[in-house]
């Protein structure tokens, strides 16, 4: 009987300890459910733990809508979403390091209606360093890059404008060079007089001097 006792226990107390392993680079989430049988909850605690000594990093209390922070000793940009209709916690933990690669544990305290109970989850949270150049791009300006954003438009649109109307000169130019080649050539000198009806054509040979 002991020893289905001792078997039974370390069952639970390893189904209830379970880790769920997960790999970042910044940001982790750690979710931890309300007791699944539990139809209403109006007040309960929620605890985020750290390593093997389970050191206390986060605690909030939530009253049936409301969350009241009241500690958080992890020096991380830390907080929590509680989910009254889909019954969980979820912690969000961001701009993470490789020394904060550790196992984090979430605690569940339901307060009322009684009795008391409480649900845990711990996540092994194994953080990676981010490739050069994609830490680069996280740590971009984001008003810097808008702004590099509308110059490069903006200059895009007045390589266009100015390619149109230096087409559209060379065209006219085109145009201008074909009507002047189909016209006809036209002297503005003086012009010979044409003949007038009834007037005798004057013989200059008369007048030509005569030289032996």
């Amino acid at each position: 009987f002991y020893l289905f006792l001792i078997i039974l226990c370390s069952e639970n107390i390893s189904k209830q300890q379970r880790f769920l392993h997960k790999t970042v680079h910044q940001n982790a989430q750690v979710t931890c459910d309300f007791p699944a049988h539990r139809e209403t909850i109006t007040k309960l605690n929620a605890y985020l733990l750290k390593g093997i000594g389970k050191v206390q990093l986060f605690e909030a209390n939530w009253n049936n809508s409301t969350i009241l922070i009241k500690t958080n000793s992890s020096g991380l940009s830390l907080d929590i979403n509680i989910a009254k209709e889909e019954k969980h916690a979820v912690f969000h933990l961001r701009d993470l390091q490789v020394i904060h690669t550790d196992s984090y544990m979430c605690k569940i305290e339901v307060i009322d209606p009684p009795p008391y109970e409480t649900e845990s989850r711990s996540n092994l949270i194994y953080v990676k360093e981010l490739p050069p150049l994609q830490e680069k791009l996280n740590y971009m300006n984001m008003p810097m890059a808008i702004t590099l954003g509308f110059f490069v438009f903006y200059s895009l649109i007045i390589t266009a404008a100015i390619y149109y109307y230096w087409l559209k000169s060379k065209k006219n130019r085109a145009l201008q060079n074909d009507y002047f080649n189909m016209t006809p050539w036209q002297s503005n000198g003086p012009r010979k007089r044409p003949p007038q009806n009834g007037v005798p054509t004057r013989n200059y040979t008369a007048y030509r001097y005569w030289e032996p």
